[in-house]
């Protein structure tokens, strides 16, 4: 039997995978694994927040984290809303993670818990962020990833 899955795109990834093995685990991050169908389902979810947000196609999303399952969600959901996955490098010195967010003209930034104080010294230079939502962890002021994808 011959696999036809037909991956064109970042985004055929986990729609296609979820279609021919739904129930296999997709990914295994700190004891969770994630079944291809739940995988999809929850990038699909991220595309849509993305898009509900008013963030329009090949605009930039960003993710300063160290990689995790939310991680990936973002960065194939990103791909299925047709934005641009910016992975900030969290080794970079606070000022030049600003630049780099800048740079890139993104809208929405994604941060992990452990960047939470490095994020909210420089969130006064961000010139394009519309929005920053938490990877984990809560922040008085933003908005949490698991409660913000669940609500699309």
């Amino acid at each position: 039997m011959t696999d036809d899955i037909n991956i064109r795109v970042l985004a055929d990834v986990t729609r296609c995978h979820a279609a021919r093995r739904p129930a296999q685990v997709a990914m295994v991050f700190m004891g969770r694994e994630t079944s291809y169908d739940l995988f999809d389902r929850c990038a699909s979810q991220v595309a849509n927040g993305i898009i509900g947000e008013g963030v329009q196609p090949q605009t930039r999303v960003a993710v300063l984290d160290k990689n995790s399952d939310s991680f990936f969600e973002v960065m194939f959901g990103s791909a299925k809303a047709n934005t641009v996955f910016v992975a900030v490098n969290w080794r970079l010195a606070p000022a030049e993670m600003a630049y780099i967010i800048n740079d890139a003209a993104t809208e929405i930034l994604f941060v992990g818990e452990e960047y939470f104080d490095t994020v909210q010294k420089i969130k006064q230079d961000f010139t394009t962020v519309k929005k920053i939502v938490t990877l984990g962890g809560t922040h008085p002021e933003w908005e949490s990833y698991i409660g913000w994808r669940d609500r699309q």
